[in-house]
């Protein structure tokens, strides 16, 4: 019984703060999905709607720019009664899905790569000398493990503080 009221003070709290568990997606699947979502809400031609005549012409697609795309955001923001939907996979452990970053190992011989050594490698933050995550010395997903978060366009994330008093830190890529 207790498990079941759990089950639906946790759905109340979805709703509440606007987000609802959705559909499972491979990473491909999102991603074609996402773009699908754009290439239509902007109005835009996907790659098999491009005719022979315009590849061998050599025309662009109409992409939005990152400021037409940032101004109808918040435009969706200032007029709440637009109501548009969008998908994020959230809390996804980069030791399965990979984070983007690259491990500090060695590569290409004895080289090494500048990206596995960087500071702002999320992979590396506890390995940093004045870093609190320093001292954890346990594998903690979320904590010390970073997790992999995958938006489509128009996604959001709050400023949060993680229940353990701890800042998250969210790289956003290209969604």
């Amino acid at each position: 019984m207790s498990q079941k009221r759990r089950s639906a003070d946790s759905a109340d709290q979805e709703e509440k703060f606007g987000f609802q568990s959705g559909s499972d997606f491979t990473l491909e699947e999102f991603q074609k999905y996402a773009d699908m979502f754009k290439e239509q809400y902007f109005g835009m031609k996907g790659s098999d709607e491009i005719s022979l005549f315009e590849i061998k012409q050599h025309k662009e697609m109409w992409r939005p720019s990152v400021e037409e795309i940032e101004g109808e955001y918040w435009r969706i923001v200032v007029c709440p009664d637009d109501e548009v939907e969008v998908d994020y996979g959230a809390d996804l452990d980069t030791a399965i899905f990979s984070s983007g970053f690259p491990k500090s190992s060695l590569s290409d011989g004895n080289k090494q790569d500048p990206y596995g050594l960087s500071c702002w490698n999320l992979n590396n933050l506890r390995r940093q000398p004045r870093s609190v995550l320093s001292f954890e010395t346990e594998d903690i997903s979320g904590v010390v493990v970073p997790w992999l978060y995958v938006g489509m366009c128009f996604s959001s994330f709050c400023w949060v503080r993680f229940f353990i008093l701890l800042f998250l830190i969210h790289l956003m890529k290209c969604g």
